[in-house]
C-alpha cells in the first residue's frame, strides 16, 4: 500500500534529522566530509536544518583548509533563513537555533567572514520584520562609528550589503564617511515612498558630486517640486543647450503626467526645448477613467501647438506614443483631403505610421501600434491605397468590415492576405471577427486550385503570421475555420511548387514550419525529390529547440531528404550525429538513432570504420583427433 502524504512527510523528517544527527555525531573530516554532506543534502528539507549543521560545518572548514575551497560554496548555497524542527513545526533559523547561532555569529564576526556574517545577520533581522529597517540602520551606524581604519569601514558596508531601506540621517552619515563611493549603496536603498532628502542633495552639490545629487533628485522629486523647478529654469536659463541640459538633470524617473509642464516649456521657449520634449514624449500618456481612456493633460493643446509651429517630428511622436486611438485617427483623417498627394501631407502621414514604443524582454517583446478605425481605413483606401499597402499596413484593424468588403471586392492580394494572416491566428470571435472569418474563407475557397492561385495566396498569408502568435495549435484548429483551411486542408496542394514549401520552412511561425515538414513527409515521389533540395533548411532543425511533436515531424521530412540522394544524406548525417550529444533529456534520441540507421543502410558509402556490419561465422567443431568433424 502506497504511503500517504502524511506518512511521507513524517518519513522525510525522520530521514533528514537522522542524517544531520549522524553528521554531528561522526564529524567526518578530509575527503569523507564532502561525501557525507553532499549525500545529506540530497534529502528534502536539508536546507531548513541550517541552524543545526551550519555552525558545525563552518567551524570544521575553519580547521580543515583542504576542504574549504570545495565546501564553502556548499555552505553559502544551502543556507536558509527558514527552519523546521523534528516535529515538523516551521519557524526561522534564529527562532530554532537559539544561543548556538548567537555564538556562531560572534565567531563569524571575529573571523571577519563577511559573506557568512551577511547571511546570519539578515536572518536575525528578519525575525523581527516590523523593526527590520530600523534595526538594520542601527547596526549599520554602530558598525560604521566603531570602524577605525579604511579596511574596517569598507567591511562595515560589505557586512550590510543586502536589501533594506535607509533614512536621510543614516544616508548623510554614510555620505559624510565614504563620500561619492557610497552613492551606489545609498541609491539602492532609497525608500519606496519618502520625502525629498534635501540635506543630502545639497551636501552632494557642495561636494561637486553632481551624479549623486541629481540621481537622488530624479528618484525622489515629486511632481510639485519638479514643476516648480522647471518653471524657474524657463525664466532664468536663456541659452537653449544649457536649458536642455538642466532639464535632463531634473527629469524625474517617474512622473504622473508631464503635459502641463511640457506645454508651458514649449510655449515659453519654443524650438530650444524640442530636443528635450521629443526625448520624453512618453511622460504624457492617456489616463483611464470610469468612461474609458482620455487624453493626457494638455496633450491636445501641445499637439496643436506643435502643428502650428511646424514641429513635425514632435507632433508625430506625441500622436504615436502618447495619444489615444481616437485622437490619432482624427489627425490621420484630417490629413486625407483631396490633395493627399502633396509632399507635406505625404510626409506627415508617413511620420504617423509605425510603432510608438517597444518593450523588449528575453525571447519576446511588445510594440505599441495605433490601429485605424474602419471609417479612416476606408477613406485611406480610397484616397491613398499605397499607404495602406506600405507603412500603414501594420495599423490595419481586425474590426473593419467595410474595409474588408472593399478589399475582397477588389481582390486586393496584399491586404486580403494580410487580413487572412491576422484573422487566421485568432481563437476569439468577438468584435465582428466571425463575419471576417466567413468572408475570408469564402474568398479563398473560390480561388482556383489548378493554376496554383489558392496555394500561392495561402502561402502569402501563412508567411505573414508572426512568431509566437499561436499559443495552442489544437485550440486554434478547433475554433478557427480559416486556420483549418490554411493549415490542414491545403497540405497536399504544396507538392506542385517547391518554392512555396521553402517559404513555409523559412517562416518565423513554428506551426507554419511544421506545415512544411508535413508536406515533405507525404508518401509521394514529388515530396522525396523536393525534400532533397531543402537539406540546407532541414539540417538546422536537428539542433534547434523544438517540441517533441514538431521534432518528429521534422524527422519525417529529414528522412525523405536523406533518402533522396547521397549528397543530401552526407550533409545531414554529421548533424544527426552531433544531435546525439545534446543534453536535452526530452530529445527523441531513439528515433534519431533509427533515422541514422536508415541513412547508413541506404548509403553504405557513408558508413564510418566502426559502422561497418560485422558477420560472425559459426565456429568449426573438431573431431577426436583434432580433424574436422
Amino acid at each position: 500500500m502506497a504511503e500517504t502524504w502524511k506518512q511521507r512527510w513524517q518519513r522525510e523528517l525522520r530521514e533528514v534529522h537522522g542524517a544531520v544527527d549522524a553528521l554531528l555525531a561522526k564529524k567526518p573530516t578530509g575527503p569523507a566530509l564532502r561525501t557525507a554532506v553532499e549525500e545529506a543534502a540530497k534529502l528534502p528539507w536539508f536546507n531548513e536544518l541550517t541552524y543545526r549543521w551550519g555552525p558545525w560545518l563552518w567551524r570544521t572548514l575553519r580547521e580543515d583548509a583542504s576542504q574549504r575551497v570545495a565546501l564553502r560554496p556548499f555552505l553559502l548555497g544551502h543556507f536558509s533563513d527558514g527552519a523546521i524542527d523534528a516535529k515538523g513545526r516551521f519557524g526561522t533559523t534564529w527562532a530554532l537555533g537559539g544561543k548556538d547561532l548567537e555564538r556562531w555569529l560572534a565567531e563569524v564576526d571575529a573571523a571577519d567572514d563577511v559573506e557568512v556574517y551577511r547571511h546570519l545577520i539578515q536572518g536575525k533581522l528578519r525575525g523581527a520584520w516590523r523593526e527590520f529597517n530600523a534595526q538594520y540602520r542601527k547596526l549599520l551606524l554602530e558598525r560604521i562609528n566603531a570602524a577605525r581604519s579604511t579596511t574596517e569601514k569598507q567591511n562595515a558596508l560589505a557586512r550590510f550589503d543586502f536589501s533594506a531601506e535607509l533614512d536621510e540621517p543614516t544616508a548623510l552619515t554614510l555620505y559624510e564617511t565614504y563620500g561619492a563611493t557610497s552613492r551606489k549603496f545609498i541609491l539602492e536603498r532609497l525608500p519606496w515612498r519618502n520625502a525629498f532628502w534635501e540635506k543630502l542633495h545639497q551636501l552632494a552639490l557642495r561636494q561637486r558630486d553632481d551624479e549623486t545629487a541629481w540621481q537622488l533628485y530624479r528618484r525622489q522629486a515629486d511632481a510639485a517640486r519638479w514643476e516648480k523647478d522647471v518653471r524657474a529654469l524657463i525664466t532664468t536659463v536663456r541659452d537653449g543647450d544649457t536649458l536642455v541640459a538642466e532639464m535632463e538633470k531634473r527629469h524625474p524617473n517617474h512622473v504622473g503626467d508631464a503635459g502641463p509642464v511640457f506645454l508651458a516649456l514649449a510655449k515659453e521657449r519654443g524650438g530650444a526645448a524640442l530636443p528635450y520634449l521629443q526625448r520624453h514624449v512618453r511622460a504624457i500618456f492617456p489616463r483611464w477613467g470610469i468612461f474609458g481612456r482620455s487624453e493626457g493633460k494638455s496633450l491636445e493643446a501641445l499637439v496643436r501647438l506643435a502643428d502650428e509651429n511646424a514641429w513635425t517630428s514632435l507632433w508625430a511622436r506625441l500622436l504615436q506614443s502618447s495619444a489615444t486611438r481616437e485622437l490619432w485617427n482624427a489627425e490621420v483623417k484630417r490629413l486625407l483631403p483631396a490633395d493627399v498627394k502633396t509632399l507635406t501631407v505625404q510626409h506627415k502621414l508617413q511620420l504617423l505610421a509605425g510603432a510608438g514604443g517597444e518593450w523588449n524582454f528575453s525571447g519576446f517583446g511588445f510594440a505599441q501600434v495605433q490601429p485605424l478605425t474602419d471609417e479612416v481605413a476606408c477613406l485611406m483606401y480610397e484616397r491613398a491605397p499605397q499607404l495602406l499597402h506600405g507603412p500603414f499596413r501594420m495599423h490595419l484593424p481586425l474590426d473593419a468590415p467595410k474595409l474588408l468588403a472593399k478589399v475582397l471586392a477588389a481582390d486586393d492580394e496584399v491586404l486580403a492576405d494580410t487580413f487572412a494572416a491576422r484573422v487566421g491566428i485568432g481563437v476569439w470571435h468577438g468584435g465582428g471577427r466571425e463575419k471576417a472569418m466567413d468572408a475570408l474563407c469564402a474568398h479563398y475557397e473560390a480561388m482556383s486550385l489548378t493554376d496554383g492561385t489558392f496555394i500561392r495566396r495561402a502561402t502569402n498569408a501563412l508567411s505573414m503570421m508572426p512568431a509566437f502568435a499561436i499559443w495552442s495549435y489544437d485550440r486554434l484548429l478547433e475554433a478557427n475555420k480559416l486556420a483549418r483551411l490554411l493549415f490542414e486542408r491545403s497540405t497536399p496542394l504544396y507538392l506542385g511548387d517547391a518554392r512555396l514549401v521553402r517559404e513555409l520552412l523559412e517562416s518565423p511561425q513554428i506551426h507554419v514550419q511544421a506545415l512544411g515538414f508535413r508536406v515533405l513527409a507525404i508518401d509521394d515521389p514529388r515530396a522525396v525529390a523536393m525534400a532533397g533540395g531543402m537539406a540546407d533548411l532541414l539540417g538546422p532543425t536537428l539542433l534547434r529547440p523544438l517540441h517533441r511533436r514538431t521534432r518528429l515531424k521534422a524527422f519525417a521530412a529529414l528522412e525523405r531528404a536523406a533518402l533522396s540522394n547521397e549528397s543530401a544524406a552526407g550533409s545531414l548525417l554529421s548533424k544527426m550525429k552531433d544531435a546525439l550529444s545534446l543534453p536535452d533529456r526530452k530529445y527523441p534520441k531513439e528515433e534519431l538513432v533509427g533515422l541514422i540507421g536508415k541513412v547508413l543502410a541506404k548509403w553504405p558509402a557513408l558508413r564510418g570504420k566502426n559502422e561497418q556490419p560485422r558477420i560472425f561465422r559459426p565456429s568449426t567443431s573438431l573431431g577426436v583427433n583434432g580433424g574436422a568433424a
